[in-house]
């Protein structure tokens, strides 16, 4: 005869630590989504949003006038600020960009 109870059911089972945590975590008044470091009113930017002041290296070189690697001439002699890499590819942030020749 079978007389073990299962976890989920036996009310005198004391609860382990990991449970304790998470439910100090959730459960915690006047802190909306507590648990996952988040709040619900927050949201992610669209992707598009993110991007949106930056430009690669051929939209930049067409701005100027000038050819791809007259802008990593530019960047390697300092006249304009290092690039941002995402994988292979170089994005410039246009107000950095701006506040850099403004200053010169």
């Amino acid at each position: 005869m079978n007389t073990a109870k299962s976890r989920s059911t036996d009310p005198n089972i004391v609860r382990g630590k990991a449970d304790e945590f998470s439910a100090a975590q959730t459960d915690r008044p006047g802190k909306p989504n507590a648990g996952t470091g988040r709040r619900k009113e927050e949201t992610s930017p669209a992707p598009s949003d993110l991007l949106a002041e930056y430009v690669r290296k051929d939209e930049l070189a067409q701005q100027f006038g000038v050819s791809e690697r007259t802008i990593e001439r530019w960047v390697r002699l300092r006249l304009l600020p290092a690039p941002v890499r995402l994988g292979r590819t170089s994005l410039f942030h246009l107000p950095t960009i701006q506040e850099h020749l403004a200053g010169r």
